[in-house]
């Protein structure tokens, strides 16, 4: 396993990056891990972060014609940008903006066919268009790579994803689906669970697959690990030791913190990252909160609109992008909502030490599904992003009723037509694995909850119907066949 791993690190990988274009991303990791993030360095961690907020802010000003003429309206003046203070004169950006104003608001320097473009749906599955520079990418890449060693994964190294819909794995033509093995083995060494199939059968296999290849670290939804984890304890499987266990994509219970915990023997660490902004915060191996990757964004947290949210300690995520310059993000808002933090006393002993901390982000919360043969899956498996990307959806929730019943609340996007609705019935089933009664409600807006939070997907399944297609009572002590709790 040594070898191979070193193989990986040292070799084929790094290969893999050039092939695809990323040569760059070894290149910033040796930079960011001479870096010093610890607490005894904080003056120099806000110094660099100055220092690049200062350049992207002029950087903005000199070649996005929208920034130019909102910092000058704002009564900004271009040697002002320089100011520690000034960031607060700028006014917030909004998806809204993003989406009316982008041809303007892209960079006059970088041709557009060297941009790189992508789309996310966001935590209300509001459609988004955006680009990214191929420096800035490579950044990123190397950015989460060093996250995921401080979570305890090592380049070279078999980890497990469990994860949804995995596009980029070919299910079909045996010669790609060889390829993809033979590449994913030399790079990557990615083993992907398909957390859309949450159920003994596919659970055990998984199980199997750890025992045999014995992979270092677990990432990806809680809501799957945990009901893998359940499953493991209740079978009584004993595993391999793991490093590390991280989860990202939604909001993790206290339950299913306890349930992979008792699995794996490690707490899980919480991540918050995005499309737009790659990484912002991790959770600091102490446990002291989720420390604010500052050298990759300027994180602001501003106070909701009155009668938003009931609490005052929840506070809107405003983020300033300190090295994407094909699209500037200056004071975005995120429509995600978290708390700050401060520093702890003590010096907490990890990497991240001089990072300024926050809470978890309470954004979009997805409950599990039920299908009628009794498994379970993540509700980010039906579809959200896709619908949003097309401009046929600008949010859409799913509530489920009954065993395939399901309601789905919609605000229309521009280009809803008579197609939707066929092509979300068969999309459903196809996760559901059976017929199912879909039961349109058409909105001009889906509500938060007052905590802050988009809840995506609903379980409003009975208590008797849980017990009568799983066999088990509707209660956290039922190992993979978890009914999850709707906020």
């Amino acid at each position: 396993m040594f070898c191979q791993k070193t193989i990986v690190s040292k070799i084929t990988y790094p290969l893999f990056l050039f092939r695809h274009g990323r040569h760059g991303t070894f290149r910033h990791l040796r930079r960011l891990r001479k870096l010093n993030f610890k607490k005894s360095a904080a003056n120099e961690i806000q110094a660099r972060q100055q220092r690049a907020l200062t350049d992207i802010l002029q950087y903005a000003f000199d070649h996005s014609s929208w920034y130019h003429k909102r910092f000058l309206d704002a009564g900004v003046k271009r040697e002002d940008l320089a100011q520690e203070s000034i960031l607060k004169s700028l006014p917030i950006v909004t998806r809204e903006d993003l989406r009316e104003n982008m041809e303007d608001i892209l960079s006059d320097e970088i041709p557009r066919h060297k941009m790189l473009s992508s789309k996310t749906g966001g935590s209300t599955m509001e459609p988004l268009m955006f680009y990214r520079d191929g420096n800035v990418l490579d950044y990123r890449m190397a950015f989460e790579l060093l996250l995921n060693e401080e979570a305890g994964w090592q380049i070279g190294e078999p980890w497990v994803n469990f994860w949804g819909h995995l596009d980029d794995i070919p299910s079909d033509e045996v010669m790609r689906k060889l390829k993809y093995t033979i590449a994913n083995g030399l790079s990557r060494r990615m083993m992907p669970y398909n957390a859309t199939f949450v159920d003994d059968e596919n659970l055990a296999a998984l199980a199997k697959r750890i025992c045999n290849s014995r992979p270092t670290w677990m990432f990806g939804y809680p809501r799957a690990i945990a009901a893998f984890s359940r499953f493991a304890v209740r079978e009584s499987i004993e595993l391999p030791p793991v490093r590390g266990v991280l989860v990202t994509a939604e909001p993790t219970t206290p339950e299913d913190h306890a349930a992979i915990e008792k699995c794996f023997g490690v707490r899980a660490l919480d991540r918050y990252a995005s499309r737009e902004l790659g990484m912002v915060s991790q959770e600091c191996t102490a446990h002291c909160g989720l420390h604010i990757m500052s050298d990759n964004v300027q994180v602001e947290f501003i106070d909701h609109a009155q009668g938003q949210v009931d609490s005052d300690s929840i506070k809107r995520i405003v983020t300033t992008d300190l090295h994407n310059r094909a699209m500037p993000l200056i004071r975005y808002d995120t429509d995600d909502v978290a708390s700050p933090l401060p520093f702890p006393r003590e010096d907490c002993g990890c990497c991240f030490s001089g990072m300024p901390l926050m809470t978890s982000v309470a954004g979009r919360v997805t409950d599990m599904f039920l299908r009628s043969d009794g498994s379970w899956f993540t509700g980010l498996d039906v579809p959200g992003m896709r619908m949003a990307e097309t401009g046929w959806v600008n949010q859409i929730q799913y509530i489920q009723t009954g065993i395939n019943e399901l309601t789905v609340r919609i605000v229309r996007g521009e280009k809803f037509n008579d197609d939707v609705l066929p092509y979300l019935q068969k999309e459903v089933e196809d996760v559901f694995l059976k017929p199912v009664k879909l039961n349109p409600e058409f909105v001009d807006k889906i509500e938060k909850t007052k905590s802050g939070k988009f809840m995506y997907s609903i379980c409003k399944v009975s208590a008797e119907d849980i017990q009568r297609v799983t066999g088990s009572p509707a209660s956290r002590a039922s190992a993979s066949k978890l009914p999850p709790p709707s906020q």
